[in-house]
């Protein structure tokens, strides 16, 4: 029995068919491509921000592995007394400036009691003088 033109496709069918095909193989590849293309870039951009972050940490990590040491301002400013600044040598600025705002507060304090304590000698020796 010949085959009837209605059952079997023709052979314009089956090209058609084959280019419709070809087209969405085409189509394909070229999302897979560009999708790829995408991740690598995005791979590439990780990266960087890996090498950078690890060297900001890596910088961080010696930032607090130093030892924090006073300014040599403060210490040039109080050179006059090497004892009484030595201690400040490995201390940081803020620590070093609040060690020695306390030690003028001990010291006015001082300086107070001492002239009260004239004070009180001074009238004691008038009302012993009189």
């Amino acid at each position: 029995m010949p085959a009837s033109n209605k059952d079997t496709p023709t052979l314009e069918a089956l090209n058609k068919q084959i280019v419709e095909l070809k087209k969405k193989i085409q189509l394909s590849e070229g999302q897979r491509k560009a999708h790829y293309e995408e991740c690598d870039a995005e791979k590439k951009r990780n990266v960087e921000i890996i090498a950078e972050l690890k060297k900001q940490a890596k910088e961080l990590h010696e930032e607090i592995g130093r030892t924090p040491s006073c300014d040599e301002e403060i210490l040039k400013k109080s050179q006059k007394h090497p004892k009484e600044t030595f201690i400040l040598k490995h201390k940081s600025s803020e620590t070093a400036v609040h060690i020695l705002d306390d030690k003028v507060i001990n010291l006015n304090k001082k300086l107070d009691l001492m002239h009260d304590y004239n004070k009180q000698r001074q009238t004691r020796m008038r009302l012993l003088v009189q």
